[in-house]
């Protein structure tokens, strides 16, 4: 469904009403190929929320939270992430 809205022109850096952006919102939900679409069609990184949500936030924290070991799917997220910041160095 994501795939379809952006295609057809939706923000991809869409902020939903608590502040959070939509690819924060799809890691912090674990929806893996939805925050990886939107990090591949190249979604704001750098955005954070009022309560401190953000892509660094999961980055630095997941293994620290209650979630413990990071779940499946998360090794992909980090590597998509990586990859983009490393190419805009």
């Amino acid at each position: 469904m994501v795939r379809a809205f952006v295609d057809n022109g939706a923000d991809i850096d869409r902020i939903q009403s608590d502040g959070t952006p939509a690819v924060v919102r799809f890691i912090g939900t674990r929806q893996w190929d939805s925050a990886l679409y939107l990090i591949e069609k190249g979604a704001k990184l750098d955005i954070v929320n009022v309560n401190g949500l953000s892509v660094d936030y999961y980055l630095n924290d997941w293994k620290e939270s209650v979630f413990g070991e990071h779940p499946e799917g998360w090794d992909r997220v980090r590597e998509a992430i990586a990859t983009r910041r490393s190419a805009a160095r």
